[in-house]
């Protein structure tokens, strides 16, 4: 019966202990979140300007593993309850029913549901600025933020600045990083987000 050899120099110790540590530090190293590629889809990738994939690498696809803009709106017209859930205020997009003469007074203007910004009813408008396609890109990143509120890209706060942004309420947004991005750059950030 053969005794199994000990190893006595503590540098060979380590360099085993390493071997064996290899694979597991690997399998965490070539995760998503450590080679960065969630970090191109993040706020403060896009505006450090630090982004770059190399010239081989396939895109990023912001998209994968949360919900689209497609997915949010066939979400929202399956029952009663997605149906009526309302915008949030911040969003400003208000919705009047169509007028019958027959029935007396005009309607006033309630809050926008999400069903209805999905849908692109008419009798919408913009209290904040933006139009229907800036709606949808927010709403769905709003909705990711909500429910994926530790992995997704943004905060439910975030997103609200952004759209304050793109709305044309604010002029920039400085994020305390040395690029400050203009409505045009919020808005195409929020479509890209949500898949549009």
């Amino acid at each position: 019966m053969q005794e199994i050899e000990q190893i006595k120099n503590s540098g060979r110790r380590r360099l085993a202990k390493g071997v064996l540590a290899g694979p597991a530090v690997l399998a965490s190293i070539t995760s998503k979140h450590a080679l960065g590629a969630t970090y191109v889809c993040a706020v403060s990738g896009q505006q450090s300007g630090n982004v770059s994939q190399g010239k081989n690498s396939a895109p990023v696809n912001c998209v994968a593993g949360f919900k689209s803009w497609k997915d949010r709106a066939s979400e929202c017209g399956k029952n009663a309850e997605s149906r009526s859930r309302k915008a949030p205020a911040e969003f400003g997009v208000m919705y009047t029913a169509p007028h019958d003469p027959k029935k007396g007074a005009p309607p006033l203007a309630v809050a926008a549901t999400y069903h209805q910004i999905y849908s692109n009813v008419a009798g919408l408008s913009y209290t904040r600025g933006g139009d229907n396609a800036l709606l949808q890109a927010a709403a769905t990143v709003y909705l990711n933020a909500l429910e994926w509120p530790v992995d997704y890209h943004v905060k439910a706060p975030m997103c609200l600045k952004l759209f304050d942004v793109a709305a044309g309420n604010q002029s920039i947004l400085d994020n305390g990083h040395k690029t400050s991005w203009d409505a045009g750059m919020c808005r195409q950030y929020l479509k890209t987000l949500a898949g549009l």
